[in-house]
């Protein structure tokens, strides 16, 4: 299992919510309120990368669900091309 900033937080505001997400991730539902939060930290997010320049987005998705070992591998071969 990989452990997350988020993960890391949500164990520490709520072991219950952390347990919930990795042994019954069925069980969770995820109401409009919160889902707003996240959109508007994907917008904030995208604005912040956007203050760095040209930038590659390093985000991958396997079966619905992140790919951290995608991702480390494109994050890799980009710090290894020479930018300008």
């Amino acid at each position: 299992m990989n452990l997350s900033k988020s993960k890391y937080c949500g164990l520490w505001q709520c072991p219950k919510i952390a347990w919930l997400k990795k042994f019954k991730p069925d069980v969770m539902t995820i109401d409009e309120s919160v889902l707003s939060r996240m959109e508007a930290g994907n917008e904030v997010g995208d604005l912040a990368m956007g203050l760095f320049g040209d930038y590659v987005e390093v985000t991958e998705y396997k079966d619905g669900k992140i790919n951290i070992p995608a991702m480390m591998a494109k994050t890799s071969s980009e710090m290894k091309k020479e930018r300008r």
